[in-house]
């Protein structure tokens, strides 16, 4: 079982190619033997109409007549059923592989549906999450310059920001960087037109 995606943009058909992001099961590793594979194959046809596409029998299948001829060649597989991930990421989709023709029965493709619902939430939380942890990242140096502002002047959490957004004014410095400044200092105030360093 693999998840993957296009690369590059989605007008640029010619330089696609597919990028697993995981992989289960000896065969999936790496059936397909780098981009070069992969551009001639179902995955640069994405986004696929009925959001499932199902290959019973890769030696008989003409819609890849350079890519199917090629994997029956170099790999076992000989049949797939592939699953559009709905994602952020349009061009996410869940694989699946098998070694034998006409593998993937009606009851494979309700549960493949089912998994690759749950991957696709999956996927989104974790991008959520990342998202979160970036944007804190970011923030977390302000938000404990604020505190120390408010702990040091008694002031609330407007006029700290305020006092940070001044001193950033004065120096030419970002609040960010007004704001390391402080931390690295413990709360030490630069005086007014302090260059930056």
């Amino acid at each position: 079982m693999e998840t993957g995606g296009q690369t590059n943009g989605a007008g640029d058909r010619a330089r696609r190619s597919l990028r697993p992001s995981a992989a289960g099961g000896a065969r999936a590793r790496n059936p397909w033997a780098g981009p070069k594979f992969c551009r001639r194959s179902w995955c640069v046809d994405l986004p696929w109409p009925q959001r499932i596409l199902q290959v019973q029998d890769l030696s008989t299948d003409t819609r890849w007549p350079v890519f199917a001829p090629v994997a029956v060649a170099l790999t076992p597989v000989r049949s797939l059923l592939s699953f559009q991930l709905l994602t952020a990421q349009p061009t996410m989709v869940l694989n699946l592989y098998a070694d034998t023709p006409n593998a993937f029965t009606g009851r494979c493709v309700q549960l493949g549906q089912v998994f690759a619902l749950d991957i696709a939430v999956a996927l989104d939380a974790v991008r959520r999450h990342s998202e979160f942890t970036h944007r804190l990242a970011l923030r977390d140096p302000i938000g404990q310059a604020k505190g120390i502002l408010m702990q040091r002047f008694g002031i609330d959490n407007h006029a700290a920001l305020h006092v940070l957004t001044e001193m950033a004014h004065h120096r030419n410095q970002s609040v960010a960087e007004v704001a390391r400044h402080l931390i690295a200092t413990g709360g030490v105030l630069p005086p007014p037109g302090t260059p930056s360093q």
